[in-house]
């Protein structure tokens, strides 16, 4: 139903709204579509991210009922919104990343997490949360920002793991 609604609106509440196709646990080609539409025309930033964090959890679900093929091929498309290199940018692009859980971004999240930028190493150690095989995470662990630490520290729960299974 959201698909058909009218998308006029402050973009706020759109991004609310597309946010709520997070939930689709089987995402449809039509569904996909509508993504990458937001993704690529949106206009406001925040309209990119929802769509870009969406498209994320929509390639997870992919992956997760036997299509992993497309939920790399999605995954690819989001590693495109790192190539700004504004932090402003690469934060919630590492989110919808993180979202995928796919092994294929693996290396631009390790190449990320020697970023300056602390909420961008933080962002990354919250992508491994999917990621069980993340190989910075241990790093992250010892960042130098308590932000950064507490983010691994949170991943490593979300995978149901202790410190000990890592440090």
């Amino acid at each position: 139903r959201l698909l058909e609604d009218d998308l006029s609106g402050e973009p706020a509440e759109l991004s609310q709204r597309l946010q709520r196709l997070v939930a689709v646990n089987e995402p449809t080609v039509v569904t996909v579509g509508f993504l990458r539409r937001q993704l690529e025309q949106g206009e406001a930033p925040g309209l990119q991210h929802s769509a870009a964090a969406t498209l994320g959890a929509a390639a997870f679900n992919l992956a997760r009922t036997g299509d992993a093929a497309q939920a790399d091929r999605l995954a690819r498309l989001l590693l495109k919104r790192l190539v700004s290199g504004d932090p402003a940018d690469v934060r919630p692009a590492v989110d919808a990343l993180g979202n995928s859980g796919r092994p294929v971004v693996v290396p631009a999240l390790v190449a990320l997490a020697g970023s300056a930028d602390a909420e961008v190493r933080a962002a990354v150690a919250r992508a491994s949360r999917r990621m069980p095989e993340h190989p910075s995470l241990s790093a992250l662990l010892r960042d130098e920002a308590p932000a950064v630490q507490h983010a691994a520290i949170e991943a490593l729960e979300t995978q149901g793991k202790g410190l000990q299974s890592i440090v």
